[in-house]
């Protein structure tokens, strides 16, 4: 994977200047494609070759008729592409142009040799000291409040790093921006429920207006626990329906390994009338939204069972800091959450961004 996060974008914002190139099997433009790497709802992801550079590049494929004959999908590809040109930062992948055929339209981006969170998580988890996930995780909140900053929200938060050989201190990149949004810091809610539900806020489970930043945010404390612990926080166990799932979601019913974490049963019904009340607490509050479930002694819940968090084998114990910083993360009530600064900020973050920067 280029090294180098340079943004150095050919003018594309013309349609009736933009080439078309003919539709060939295996080649868009100057690119060779090779193989699939990913696999979207309307779109494929494939390595690619520069012909012109010979730099393999990651192409995100979708069909031209589909996407002219979508404004919802034409939309979305223009506001994607254009929110990528808009941005450079090392630690979120390069992009290089929108390439069409007569077949298709593609964004071209840097290759990030390698896949997702969990291949780090099970292949170099029980190698890696608690000094070697923060290095990993202060990358990641560094792109987090870049974007932030810049009033854009992910809303998908996905991490490529290098597959094959990978060191435990690898270079992490943010991927995947089809559902990031430029938000209106004036009014910054949304209502499009996106993204995986495992990585979702309680806010978005219940279908509440949402604040993008804040979701984001639950997403870290997702994405930090299973770096440090070896597995997500919340999974379905055997026999477990899709509604309790979503309520252990929805009251951020999780633990570390070792802890007897109590869990409850949530009907649909009672997932809705806690949602239309949670909503209706937002709808008299113009500081917070509020996204707690209501206490268990209002009727809504009932204890199930508790259950003991398994451990990983080889994985050591998780320092009390670091617990904190999880649970810091995870409130079920958005506001409550730090902000992507705070999180900058937090003393255990700070190390790791100290370590990035001496290895540099």
């Amino acid at each position: 994977m280029s090294s180098s996060m340079s943004v150095d974008v050919p003018n594309s914002s013309s349609s009736s200047s933009r080439k078309i190139y003919p539709g060939l099997k295996n080649t868009v433009g100057p690119y060779k494609l090779l193989h699939n790497i990913g696999q979207g709802s309307f779109s494929q992801v494939k390595m690619a070759v520069d012909t012109r550079t010979g730099d393999h590049v990651a192409i995100k494929v979708m069909s031209r008729a589909m996407v002219q004959s979508s404004d919802r999908l034409g939309i979305s590809v223009r506001r994607e592409s254009d929110l990528l040109k808009s941005i450079e930062h090392p630690n979120i992948i390069g992009f290089r142009e929108v390439v069409e055929s007569s077949l298709q339209t593609c964004i071209v981006l840097d290759y990030a040799s390698g896949g997702e969170l969990f291949e780090f998580v099970a292949d170099k988890r029980p190698l890696a000291s608690e000094a070697d996930i923060q290095y990993i995780f202060a990358q990641i909140v560094d792109a987090v409040d870049y974007l932030h900053v810049h009033n854009i929200v992910h809303r998908d938060l996905k991490l490529e790093k290098p597959r094959n050989g990978a060191p435990l201190r690898p270079k992490v990149k943010l991927t995947d921006f089809g559902l990031a949004k430029v938000i209106e810091q004036r009014a910054p809610l949304l209502t499009t429920r996106c993204g995986s539900e495992d990585y979702a806020a309680p806010e978005i489970i219940l279908g509440q207006p949402y604040d993008g930043r804040q979701a984001d945010i639950w997403s870290l404390g997702v994405v930090l626990y299973a770096l440090l612990v070896g597995f997500l926080p919340f999974n379905t166990r055997p026999g477990m329906s899709r509604k309790s799932f979503l309520s252990m979601i929805a009251h951020a019913e999780f633990g570390f390994p070792g802890e007897r974490v109590p869990t409850k049963r949530t009907s649909q019904s009672n997932l809705y009338a806690a949602s239309q009340s949670q909503a209706q607490q937002t709808s008299e509050s113009k500081d917070s939204m509020s996204t707690s479930m209501p206490a268990a002694n209002d009727g809504a819940l009932s204890a199930l069972d508790t259950m003991i968090v398994p451990r990983v084998s080889g994985v050591g114990p998780v320092s009390s800091e670091s617990k904190e910083l999880v649970r810091w993360l995870l409130q079920t009530q958005g506001s409550r959450r730090p902000t992507a600064r705070e999180l900058w900020e937090h003393p255990w973050v700070a190390a790791g961004r100290q370590a990035v920067q001496d290895s540099t």
